[in-house]
């Protein structure tokens, strides 16, 4: 099926999955070498819905460090401009989790990027949709209970597990840091 094909009446979000993070530049490119010309062939759907929101997931780690972070949101927006994707989804299910081979400073330096990212994304004419994934499983994650603590919840629409319906957060349920 081809994108032109994609029923999107009814439609409130379509997903990419996947777009890729080039180690060290960091830039957001095509994975497994697939053309680029395939994302505005995605976001192109849109036409069709003109209430349809098109997200870029992506995966892996570029928010080690706040030059990182900062470096990272810049080429993100101008990706997501370039394209015309309306927000971004991140799937890096495990940051913390040192038998996932990540380190132990991930959950911190993530929640430190949501934060960033929210800031940025507060100036911009039109504010990007920003979603995540986080770990449902308890051994693997250190970021779960960070989130739950922390402004950063605040700021996402929805928190919850998949389990046939998402329930909406109601910022009361959330404490400060």
């Amino acid at each position: 099926m081809g994108f032109n094909e994609i029923p999107v009446d009814g439609l409130t979000h379509a997903y990419f999955a996947f777009g890729y993070i080039i180690p060290i530049t960091p830039k957001v490119a095509p994975m497994d070498d697939l053309p680029a010309d395939l994302f505005s062939q995605f976001t192109a759907i849109k036409r069709r819905n003109s209430g349809l929101k098109t997200v870029i997931a992506l995966g892996g780690d570029m928010v080690s460090t706040a030059e990182n972070r900062k470096l990272f949101v810049g080429n993100l927006l101008g990706f997501m401009r370039r394209y015309g994707f309306d927000g971004v989804d991140f799937g890096w299910e495990y940051p913390g989790a040192g038998d996932c081979g990540r380190r132990p400073d991930d959950g911190k330096n993530f929640v430190a990027f949501l934060k960033e990212l929210d800031e940025v994304n507060n100036l911009q004419p039109s504010k990007y949709v920003v979603s995540f994934t986080i770990p449902t499983s308890y051994w693997c994650s250190t970021i779960s209970p960070r989130m739950r603590r922390s402004r950063v919840s605040r700021r996402i629409g929805y928190l919850g597990s998949w389990k046939g319906r998402i329930d909406r957060d109601d910022a009361s349920r959330s404490s400060a840091v």
